[in-house]
């Protein structure tokens, strides 16, 4: 039996290794009556097709509308690929009515759109961006509260004058979700007991 790449791409098949050899698979085929789709729910991978298509296409169900004319049927999971004006983007297919899998024949569908992944990821990264500095913050607060139980009551003790302190720096996830955050780094900075506050020790943590 021949498959299409498209195919191939569904089954979860790597054509590449197959062609060479390296690896056998077998495809078990079988007749089954699906029911005609009512709705169709899509998850764009790359951020930038809900804008591209909105602006220079049509709007983004004008475009779904003539790629999904080249698909027979749909399940929860596949890949689709929209080629429009040169441009590529896939789409996953996050859910569909009244089944898992959908017949796209001689049916009116009711498209609809999440955010893409890029978008999803970047949530992803911002919120545990937010959970490092929270961390950060509940260790700086720490250490002050322990440097202020270590500090005399006057700070003319010369062996109390100076101390080092080592915080680990969450690094700042931009507002591009294409972005990729810099590794966590960490710092060290010299705190003069007598010429410093613990204001400019927040400084150093927060800032």
């Amino acid at each position: 039996i021949g498959i299409t790449p498209k195919v191939a791409r569904a089954l979860g098949i790597d054509l590449a290794s197959v062609a060479e050899g390296s690896s056998k698979v077998s495809v078990s085929v079988s007749f089954v009556r699906l029911p005609k789709a009512t709705f169709v729910q899509f998850t764009p991978i790359s951020g930038h097709f809900v804008t591209v298509a909105s602006e220079s296409w049509g709007g983004v169900k004008t475009v779904l509308e003539v790629a999904l004319r080249q698909y027979a049927t749909l399940t929860v999971g596949d890949t689709i690929n929209i080629v429009h004006d040169g441009f590529e983007y896939e789409m996953e297919v996050r859910a569909l009515r009244p089944a898992n899998a959908v017949s796209l024949i001689d049916t009116d569908v009711e498209l609809d759109m999440t955010q893409s992944k890029a978008a999803e990821a970047h949530e992803a990264a911002l919120a545990a961006h937010r959970d490092e500095i929270a961390k950060a913050r509940r260790e700086v607060e720490s250490a002050i509260q322990k440097l202020e139980e270590s500090l005399p009551a006057s700070s003319t003790d010369s062996n109390r004058q100076r101390c080092d302190i080592r915080l680990r720096v969450p690094p700042v996830v931009t507002e591009t979700a294409e972005a990729k955050p810099p590794p966590v780094k960490l710092e060290t900075r010299t705190w003069d007991v007598e010429s410093n506050t613990i204001g400019s020790l927040c400084t150093f943590a927060f800032v």
